[in-house]
Order: C-alpha cells, then sequence, then structure tokens
C-alpha cells in the first residue's frame, strides 16, 4: 500500500492543529508555566554547573601554585 509522505505529515499536522486549538486559556497558562518552570530550571542548572566548574579549576590551580611555591622554598 502507498502512502503519500505529504499527506501523512498533513494529517497528523490537522491532528494537532484540532487538538491545541479545543485548550482553554487555563489549559494553556499551564502549559506555558510548565514550559517556563523547565526552562528556568535547566537555565539555572546549566550556570550553577559551569560556575562550580570554574570554582574547581580555580582550587586546583590555586592548590598547584602552594604546592609550587613550597617546592621552590625546600630548594
Amino acid at each position: 500500500m502507498y502512502r503519500d509522505p505529504g499527506t501523512t505529515g498533513l494529517s497528523y499536522w490537522g491532528a494537532f492543529i484540532a487538538t491545541v486549538s479545543g485548550y482553554s486559556w487555563h489549559e494553556w497558562a499551564s502549559i506555558f508555566g510548565i514550559t517556563f518552570g523547565f526552562l528556568t530550571w535547566f537555565t539555572n542548572w546549566y550556570y550553577k554547573r559551569k560556575e562550580y566548574q570554574l570554582r574547581l579549576r580555580e582550587l586546583e590551580l590555586r592548590i598547584i601554585n602552594e604546592r609550587k611555591q613550597k617546592y621552590e622554598k625546600q630548594s
């Protein structure tokens, strides 16, 4: 059986539009609230992770420099 990809995609798109157009304002507010909440969480996680990595690298460099200075004083 031959399926036309354009027709199949169009039928899915039509089903999506029919579903979305049936949402009330309350449902849209819930969807956007959940979406923006997730995006906020992801953004905070990303930048906190970057900050943690930078602080960890800074600490590693500080330890290396302290060990180097201690070694130079002993020599």
